[in-house]
């Protein structure tokens, strides 16, 4: 039924927060100044994500949308 699909899901969540599987990504942007050093400045963030691999999805499609913007 849906309310068991609900709690699975809630269950799974609980998990993963206990488990301490939250995760994070940042996306860097780095440029070189004048005197030829490298700076890295940090363009876009998120954090408390479930997951490593929904984290991944997450990030990766940040950069795909970033990507289009430049182009």
């Amino acid at each position: 039924t849906k309310v068991e699909e609900y709690l699975k899901g809630e269950v799974e969540t609980y998990d993963q927060y206990l488990t301490g599987d939250v995760w994070g990504y940042n996306v860097y942007e780095i440029t070189t100044c004048s005197l030829g050093h490298e700076h890295k400045e940090t363009i876009e963030s998120c954090y408390g994500i479930y997951g490593h691999d929904e984290c991944e999805k997450e990030g990766q499609s940040m950069l795909e949308h970033m990507e289009k913007e430049v182009v």
